[in-house]
């Protein structure tokens, strides 16, 4: 669906004396305000298991297909019966009554205000009355940190400039990029020869090499590489090479300040380990103004 094929439904969520407390705003015919306090719907372990598991290759010690995607129901379940309750479920179903009505979609905008519900698996959101969210061709769940200035749509003129930044630093575990760069131009090579897209590497994947291609708009910034999260202090980290081929941590905040010498790209996508968990180098790039980012939340096997 387009843009303005949607409707939008916000979403606040922050701590409460009580535990949480999400505050619905969008299409419904109905009042707006909080909905009733509610408490962390996991256990004490059980978040921790998810992450260990998403995004892991297969073992031996793995749990089966099925014992997997039984977990994967039940906790997406669990979160949205008990954050989509009473008031905050009637909002829910009357927008979404109300989009469908209309021939529309809805998304749900989800502003995270505490670092915690950044872990929650909220892609997982199971209405056992039907299915997945996700699994809904015309329901769009995007998470946003709060921003405090609104970001403005762009204009892109074409081509479509898309700069792919694929990085192997010394040291790192080997990745099937070369795979992934010829499937990236495959897909790409019917828009290239109509002129519609410029697809570019930067070679070496430096901070230095990057800054060279600023000279020309970049309208879609893709890296494809190692990431993660430095836990001293917590920020999240690509790994970009030196001109030596040695490991270059770069923080979302570090991209997000080289990135200002232009007008920010349209979209970011961070195909790396990470890049979208609480402090994370999704949020930096968002709070820098950023409109979109696409990353993992989990690690990529």
């Amino acid at each position: 669906m387009e843009k303005n094929e949607y409707e939008e439904l916000i979403l606040w969520i922050r701590k409460d004396s009580a535990g949480y407390v999400a505050i619905p705003s969008g299409p419904a015919p109905v009042g707006t305000g909080p909905g009733d306090p509610f408490p962390n719907p996991f256990r004490d372990g059980e978040l921790e298991e998810m992450w260990a598991f998403a995004g892991s290759r297969l073992r031996e010690l793995d749990p089966p297909e099925k014992t997997a995607r039984r977990r994967v129901s039940d906790l997406g379940e669990r979160l949205f019966e008990t954050v989509f309750a009473g008031k905050v479920r009637r909002f829910w179903d009357q927008s979404l009554d109300r989009a469908r009505h209309e021939g529309r979609g809805l998304r749900l905008r989800l502003i995270l205000e505490s670092s915690e519900l950044w872990d929650w698996p909220w892609e997982y959101l199971r209405d056992p009355d039907s299915d997945f969210l996700i699994f809904s061709p015309d329901i769009s769940i995007v998470r946003c940190p709060e921003v405090p200035r609104p970001v403005p749509a762009l204009r892109v003129d074409l081509p479509l400039r898309i700069v792919v930044v694929i990085a192997q630093p010394r040291g790192t575990t080997a990745l099937d990029s070369a795979r992934e760069w010829q499937e990236l131009k495959r897909n790409l090579t019917s828009l290239e020869v109509s002129g519609r897209v410029e697809l570019c590497r930067v070679a070496p994947a430096s901070l230095a090499t990057l800054r060279q291609e600023l000279a020309k708009p970049i309208h879609v910034l893709h890296f494809i590489g190692h990431g993660g999260l430095d836990r001293n202090p917590q920020q999240g980290v690509l790994q970009f090479e030196k001109r030596d081929g040695e490991p270059d941590p770069v923080t979302g905040g570090d991209l997000a300040r080289l990135l200002r010498r232009q007008s920010p790209p349209a979209l970011v996508v961070l195909n790396a380990c990470e890049g979208g968990r609480f402090a994370g180098v999704a949020q930096a790039l968002v709070k820098e103004g950023v409109p979109a980012v696409v990353a993992m939340q989990f690690r990529v096997s």
